[in-house]
């Protein structure tokens, strides 16, 4: 039986952890190909029989694979097509390539199928945080009582939720609701939400100085301000992908 973290996954509503961005594509095409890294392929629709293979070449319009050594298995892949699933740094990666055909790799035989054009892409979490850079800093306005309203520095930040940071205990409570909180992301705008404390710990940094971190969910983020955060940590994550190649 193959790992768990190998097999395929086949989900009623794929949206929420699809990923069409081509950056996105093309840096993990990358990293299969100069990495080595395994890919399982399955008849499309189906969790047996696969094969283990890698990916051998890819450019603008084709991936070429492995040949299975199983000629049953790879009659079957040629037939119904392929769901190629791989795990890189801990994150499960799908796609579906169809239609397969007969290619050679380095005058051996191989699979050419298209280039995918979206994946879907499983983090250990359903809401992935991004750490957000220093500069600009990103400040987050919110109310602790009628007449009570304070900032706080946003450490990291998800399609679900952020994460407060103060040097200084904040007067707030797991459990609480901070309404009316406001906080700007650079280039994409104002973002209002109301936002629940989910826990608070207590770091001690290099320095030796205190850091307090207050993991927050949105509640009532409306879907303008959801398609906002979600464009501006594509953003992040493509200049970080940048940065990696």
């Amino acid at each position: 039986m193959q790992h768990p973290s190998l097999t395929p996954i086949h989900l009623s509503n794929p949206q929420p952890y699809l990923v069409t961005d081509q950056i996105h594509i093309e840096h993990l095409l990358n990293r299969l190909l100069r990495h080595g890294e395994i890919l399982c392929l399955y008849p499309i629709g189906r969790r047996e029989p696969f094969a283990i293979c890698a990916l051998l070449d890819f450019d603008e319009h084709e991936l070429t694979l492995d040949m299975p050594a199983d000629r049953a298995v790879a009659e079957l892949l040629f037939k119904q097509g392929a769901s190629c699933v791989a795990q890189v740094r801990g994150v499960k990666h799908q796609f579906d390539c169809m239609p397969l055909r007969h290619s050679q790799f380095q005058q051996a035989p191989a699979i050419g199928g298209p280039r995918p054009s979206q994946m879907i892409s499983m983090q250990r979490r359903q809401h992935f945080r991004l750490t957000l850079p220093l500069t600009p800093s990103v400040i987050c306005e919110f109310s602790v009582s009628e007449d009570t309203r304070l900032n706080a520095l946003i450490a990291d930040l998800s399609a679900g939720g952020l994460g407060l940071s103060s040097h200084v205990p904040l007067p707030v409570l797991v459990g609480q609701t901070l309404f009316d909180c406001r906080f700007q992301l650079p280039g994409f705008g104002v973002i209002e939400t109301d936002l629940q404390v989910e826990d608070a710990q207590e770091t001690e940094q290099r320095s030796g100085a205190h850091l307090i971190h207050y993991g927050c969910q949105f509640v009532g983020l409306s879907r303008p301000d959801q398609q906002k955060v979600q464009r501006y940590l594509a953003q992040l994550e493509r200049r970080r992908l940048e940065r990696e190649d």
